[in-house]
């Protein structure tokens, strides 16, 4: 819930905040925010870059059951972000989703996929 809370505030604006202005210090029910940090665009992969990337922000929380990194591409539109979804090779450990003009991937470590997905959830309301 507290993803929500700060993001929808900056959400809308993600390109001109700063990556320790936008993620919450911790997230319910036990994720602490490690590190934000603001992402170098030019080292998007190539179709992020190619369709139109205007800022990137990268995060890392630890929680009781592991760790969930956080990467966030805001894009030039929303169907930009659709279309880097739409066409990005999913991994093991890896959930990407887009809301709006923000494509996000989550990878994670020593935790389920379940759980992602509820962070995922919370994160994506708060990109609308």
């Amino acid at each position: 819930m507290l993803v929500a809370a700060a993001l929808a505030v900056a959400g809308c604006n993600l390109g001109s905040h700063r990556a320790s202005s936008v993620f919450p210090s911790s997230v319910e029910p036990d994720w602490r925010l490690e590190s934000a940090m603001d992402a170098d665009t030019a080292k998007a992969p190539e179709i992020v870059r190619r369709l139109g990337v205007r800022a990137a922000l990268d995060a890392s929380y630890r929680g009781r059951t592991g760790r969930i990194n956080v990467l966030v591409y805001r894009m030039g539109s929303g169907a930009a972000a659709l279309e880097v979804e739409q066409n990005w090779r999913i991994a093991p450990g890896t959930l990407v989703f887009h809301r709006g003009r923000h494509f996000v991937i989550l990878t994670w470590m020593n935790t389920d996929r379940a759980v992602v997905q509820a962070f995922a959830r919370d994160l994506g309301r708060s990109l609308d």
